[in-house]
């Protein structure tokens, strides 16, 4: 973004009209070696004629810009700050081997499909918000850093896969607990006044079994730092029994409903349970519904002062004019 910080000062430009009138209408005539001289130069309209004004021009050029650089001409590559609708938003997704349960019996598409779809859906309606996404199984790992740039997510998610056999676990607990830590690792680099609220939405389809933080403090550090927790039990979908037919799973079965309910409550947020994917995506959309907040996003700066260049080609333009002037552009009065 280009703009002048002294826009004011541009009042001066009406004045070099005036100085590039006075300036031409003092010129009387160019000096010739001899009336003969003249006198053909007159008929032929030589290009020494033609050009008699162009110091003038130069000059009032140079004034020109010399006004520009007073003006203090910037370049901005964005904006320092601004206010806009949003939260702090970190998705704490559960990979685990139980997440590649078929939910339909067709077997097109497993719960971590489904997860995946719908994330970048409701990420698409939030695009006010600084979002980060980790994942997890035996282990946790940021798979994003929050960012506002919300169309690093299809290249990132499209390659979440299933844990295999040798991380294979949920570790709710130490989720819970690096989404924290993100957060507050977000939230350092902003003003001390500008403390937005933060969201953590964590998803699962299991109990906790790995990990060397419990959920349990994992919950009581968030609400220390004063971070809602939104649980999702990700349940449903079919098996084959015994006899090779396709059953159906309940929700919550598998799900520790308990421990993610103490989770929500503790950090003053909810509990939810979906079992297909229009039921997940209508727990997004209340989700959604509910945290509407402002917040101010810090954002990075360049900023180019470019006075100089304007000054430079200034004195370069009144430069040259001067030795035109001079050299081929002698005037003398019509008397003389």
């Amino acid at each position: 973004m280009f703009r002048f910080e002294y826009p004011f000062v541009l009042l001066l430009l009406i004045f070099i009209p005036v100085s590039f009138y006075l300036m031409v209408k003092g010129r009387q005539g160019i000096i010739y070696p001899s009336l003969e001289h003249s006198m053909d130069a007159i008929k032929t309209k030589t290009l020494r004629v033609r050009l008699i004004v162009l110091p003038e021009i130069l000059f009032s050029l140079g004034l020109a810009l010399a006004v520009l650089a007073l003006c203090r001409p910037v370049h901005y590559d964005s904006n320092s700050k601004e206010t806009r609708k949003g939260i702090i938003l970190e998705m704490v997704l559960d990979r685990s081997g139980s997440m590649g349960t078929w939910m339909d019996k067709e077997q097109n598409r497993n719960r971590l499909d489904i997860v995946k779809e719908t994330f970048l859906k409701f990420i698409d309606q939030r695009e006010n918000d600084v979002i980060g996404l980790i994942t997890f199984a035996r282990y946790a790992d940021t798979l994003t850093p929050l960012t506002g740039s919300h169309g690093i997510f299809r290249a990132f998610v499209d390659s979440i896969a299933l844990a295999d056999q040798d991380e294979d676990g949920t570790a709710i607990g130490e989720a819970l607990a690096l989404g924290v830590a993100r957060i507050e690792s977000y939230r350092s680099g902003l003003d001390s006044g500008a403390q937005p609220d933060a969201v953590i939405i964590l998803l699962t389809d299991g109990q906790n079994n790995q990990g060397k933080i419990t959920p349990q403090e994992a919950a009581g550090l968030a609400a220390e730092k004063g971070i809602t927790v939104y649980t999702i039990g990700f349940g449903g979908g079919f098996y084959r029994n015994a006899f090779g037919f396709w059953d159906k799973i309940p929700p919550a079965y598998g799900i520790d409903e308990n421990l993610l309910t103490m989770i929500a409550e503790k950090t003053a947020g909810l509990y939810f349970n979906a079992e297909d994917e229009k039921s997940l995506q209508e727990i997004y959309r209340k989700i959604d519904a509910l945290e509407k907040v402002e917040l101010d996003t810090a954002a990075y700066i360049r900023k180019e002062e470019l006075f100089q260049k304007f000054l430079f080609l200034s004195l370069l333009l009144i430069i040259v004019s001067l030795v035109l002037k001079d050299l081929f552009f002698n005037v003398v009065d019509e008397t003389t």
